[in-house]
């Protein structure tokens, strides 16, 4: 053991943060926020990913040829076919030239923040910078940098390569103009995970911390107990040591060496992998990794079991995967497994001596038995968080593999040296180094209010009802319907079919006086009813509250969207969410050409389909792509005599409306969670694309677009609307910044000629003109022409056709149920059964929420008063 030891406090950062999040009360006697955290769980497109000068990162695109060992890639900056992005793999030079002139170094911008004592917002925000100092290649540097939904970060490095690196703390607020380092005022943990090797030893992965205090993990525990809160959990006793298993061994998973000088006050610690493992069972969370002691002080969501789960059988008798990964390149099972040792220069050569231990290998034993230093635990259906981690995977897999370094206070940067031995081939392969930060600060950070979010699961089946006034909707729906008559009548679905196969019939015709299969001021009782009956959009499971008191949702719900006036879509395939099940996190509603609609949106308990349920928590509402038709001819004269836009898209909202905000107007509040992501009017002049105004007596808001559009401009998820104000460090990730908006872009022209007979002519500047590339003109920028980066329909795009056609209302609490108003205009004379889709959302940041969690030493009772005089 290392003579000196620090605190180890670990503040677990979630997968998947809520939406919504409001700051707590700071109860009575905690203790003042202080120390480091670190979280790369947030914004990972403002990342700078060029480490060593290889353009990085999952939207690099970089292309792994069937012959992946080409000798003449390996060490060569530029091939006929590309440029190198690794040892195995090749990018287009668009991702050198984006990266053209930036510095070599990989900047995880705004992943930490220095608490420096006194109020949570008492911090400085940081950028973590990792620079290698000596020779580096990557395997594949699209594994570089961090991913979406995991709270770990990798470096990729190149088979039988040594690389020295160093990791620096700069304040976020000054890297524009100067790279300004910032001493870390106490002790921080650093932890690298998943230490493993390829088959038969191949492949082995090596770690040297430099000057670290102390190092722990399962098997060995941080010993000191001072200040050691941890994780987002409202109590002072919660440590990490309680979550580190002391009947782990890791001996045959790792060699854990220190230096030999016992005086200095660090050390240099050393570690192996020993053992063989696959990319499935990489950790993406410190959940995936811990368990708890049951002489603790614990909470259960923060772990996935019980430290005696880790030596229970399961049910099924056997512990391990057959199968589990490929053959060697010898034809041999995997299971004939291989002691990974060093020899003298080489780096981790495999020295062929068959390992008496072997983890992967399946192992029977007495269901539910508790066996010491069997390993035999498994992840079971509620443990397992992700699919790779999956149900019936061995805990000893995952959990022996990461190791923790703490280092010591008042130092601007550490430095740890990663080895990969060497592959079965001589070139072409790699691994990745998993690391992540334990923030060392007294602190809880806890979800409170609403989250709205229509991204489909991919992991289970949530059937949403879409039968929205009676019509059958969604993309597989058999009998979609849609406006196909050639006259002016309104025509509504039937099940009673003509010898075509479908009738639609005229509403004058029917007894419905506002339209058949539709509601009109319905009542509670008949709400119910209707839910019951299936006509309604029924959005299952799309909304999460959270009290603020813990990471367990307190309610889960549906939103019910119910029309309250003759409801006639243009195409119900397009209602609802299944349209955008992979990457779209918007719902719409279809509503055919000249049609007014109102609708009503409540929230309802999933678990008891039509309780209504009140929202006590401020929340925002969304809708997009708000626009017209062409409105003009081929001559350029309008459609409508009196200039009337054609199939223009409006609304009217109406509830407990509290603010209103858009590129362009900035929401009210100085700390609301979007505000860093939309623009000022200094840079869009909103009155170009919405009119809007705002009732003085019953306060609804109406919003009329004005600007024109087509279906290609509709966005599909958060990213592709906003804009970067400022560096923060949670939600969203936007594709460009505000600057950006009104860029003049390289071509010195901005849009093009589009829509029907390409008569929408929305180009700037005016043709024959062209801006100066890199000058300011007025909604001149675009989106990135990179399809890595930004959908086919929108690459190179101007951003003015998509960005500021978007506005958020605020509903202040109590809110169960609003209303929403969507009108769309003719259609051009003689053209019959077209319309519009009403997109909508609720917000997808987050804000930071951090407490006082530190409880500190009750003082010693006041001395008795001295005794009266004689």
């Amino acid at each position: 053991r290392m003579p000196s030891r620090s605190a180890a406090v670990l503040a677990l950062a979630a997968a998947a943060l809520p939406a919504a999040r409001a700051q707590r009360e700071v109860p009575a006697g905690r203790g003042l926020v202080s120390g480091l955290r670190i979280d790369f769980n947030n914004r990972i497109n403002d990342d700078l990913n060029n480490l060593g000068g290889y353009p990085g990162g999952f939207k690099v695109g970089c292309t792994v040829e069937e012959e992946r060992h080409v000798p003449d890639w390996y060490n060569t900056p530029l091939s006929p076919d590309g440029y190198l992005c690794g040892a195995g793999c090749r990018c287009e030079q668009q991702a050198y030239d984006d990266l053209a002139g930036e510095p070599f170094e990989l900047r995880f911008k705004s992943v930490g923040k220095l608490f420096h004592g006194g109020t949570a917002d008492n911090y400085t925000d940081l950028d973590l910078v990792v620079k290698n100092l000596t020779e580096y290649t990557p395997w594949n540097s699209s594994d570089t940098g961090r991913n979406t939904g995991q709270t770990f970060a990798s470096i990729s490095m190149a088979a039988n390569s040594t690389t020295r690196f160093e990791f620096a703390f700069e304040d976020a607020s000054t890297r524009s103009t100067t790279n300004t380092r910032i001493s870390i005022t106490e002790g921080f943990d650093f932890c690298f995970f998943d230490l493993d090797t390829g088959v038969e030893g191949h492949l082995q992965e090596s770690i040297e911390a430099y000057s670290v205090t102390d190092y722990y993990h399962h098997g060995q525990k941080p010993e000191s107990n001072e200040k050691m809160p941890a994780y987002h959990i409202a109590s002072s006793t919660k440590t990490i040591a309680d979550y580190i298993c002391n009947n782990i061994d890791v001996a045959n998973y790792m060699d854990i060496t220190i230096s030999d000088d016992e005086t200095a006050a660090t050390k240099s610690v050393s570690v192996f992998s020993k053992v063989e493992g696959r990319g499935s069972d990489n950790p993406r969370a410190w959940r995936e990794v811990l368990l708890y002691d049951s002489d603790g002080d614990v909470d259960e969501a923060y772990a996935v079991g019980m430290c005696s789960d880790y030596d229970t059988c399961p049910d099924s008798g056997t512990s391990g995967i057959a199968e589990y990964g490929p053959k060697t390149a010898k034809g041999e099972s995997r299971f004939d497994m291989r002691v990974a040792t060093t020899k003298p220069g080489t780096v981790g050569r495999n020295d062929g001596a068959v390992s008496p231990f072997n983890p992967l290998e399946e192992k029977t034993c007495s269901p539910g038995a508790t066996t010491r230093d069997s390993a035999t635990g498994v992840y079971d259906d509620d443990d397992a968080v992700r699919s790779g981690i999956r149900a019936g995977m061995p805990f000893r897999y995952v959990m022996p593999k990461f190791i923790c370094f703490t280092h010591p206070a008042d130092v601007d940067h550490f430095e740890v040296e990663l080895s990969v031995g060497v592959g079965e081939v001589e070139v072409g392969y790699g691994r990745n180094f998993l690391f992540a930060g334990t923030p060392q600060i007294e602190k809880c950070c806890m979800p409170q209010g609403l989250e709205i979010d229509f991204l489909l699961p991919r992991d289970e089946t949530v059937s949403d009802v879409n039968m929205l006034g009676g019509h059958p909707g969604g993309k597989d729906a058999s009998n979609s319907c849609k406006v196909t008559r050639t006259d002016n009548t309104h025509y509504y679905y039937t099940d009673e079919p003509d010898e075509e196969g479908v009738i639609w019939r005229d509403v004058a015709d029917s007894e419905c006086n506002c339209g058949c299969q539709c509601q009109c001021d319905i009542t509670p009782e008949q709400r119910n009813a209707a839910a019951e009956a299936n006509q309604s959009l029924r959005l299952r499971k799309v909304g999460r509250l959270y009290d603020g008191v813990g990471f367990n949702i307190e309610k889960t719900l549906d939103l019910v969207v119910t029309n309250t006036s003759e409801y006639v879509p243009w195409n119900t395939s397009h209602n609802g969410r299944e349209h955008n099940e992979v990457t779209g996190t918007f719902a719409q509603i279809s509503v055919a050409a000249d049609q007014t609609v109102n609708f009503t949106f409540t929230f309802e308990d999933s678990d008891n389909p039509g309780e209504v349920v009140t929202i006590e928590y401020d929340f925002d509402f969304c809708f997009f792509d708000m626009d017209t038709g062409v409105s003009k001819d081929a001559e350029g004269e309008p459609i409508f005599p009196d200039g009337h836009p054609v199939l223009a898209e409006s609304l009217r909202a109406c509830g407990n409306i509290a603010d209103i905000y858009h590129h362009g107007q900035l929401p009210s509040g100085s700390t609301h969670r979007m505000r860093p992501v939309i623009c000022g009017d200094e840079v869009v002049d909103s009155s170009q694309y919405l009119r809007i105004e705002r009732g003085e007596s019953d306060g609804c808001v109406e919003v009329e677009a004005v600007a024109e559009g087509i279906g290609k401009d509709n966005p599909k998820n958060w990213d592709e609307v906003l804009l970067t104000r400022t560096a923060i460090t949670g939600g969203q990730n936007p594709l460009r910044t505000c600057d950006d908006y009104n860029k003049c872009p390289a071509s010195g022209v901005s849009g093009e000629a589009r829509g029907p007979g390409d008569q929408m002519k929305d180009i700037i500047p005016a043709p024959p003109g062209t801006c100066t590339p890199g000058q300011t003109e007025s909604g001149a920028g675009l989106y990135p022409n990179d399809r890595r980066k930004v959908r086919a329909s929108l690459e190179g795009k101007p951003l003015r056709y998509t960005v500021p056609k978007f506005f958020c209302l605020t509903y202040a609490a109590p809110t169960s149920s609003f209303s929403v108003q969507f009108k769309v205009g003719p259609n051009q004379p003689g053209m019959i059964g077209y319309g519009r889709n009403f997109l909508f959302a609720g917000t997808q940041t987050t804000n930071e929420c951090v407490d006082q969690c530190y409880e500190p030493p009750t003082p010693p009772p006041s001395p008795p008063p001295p005794p009266p005089p004689p």
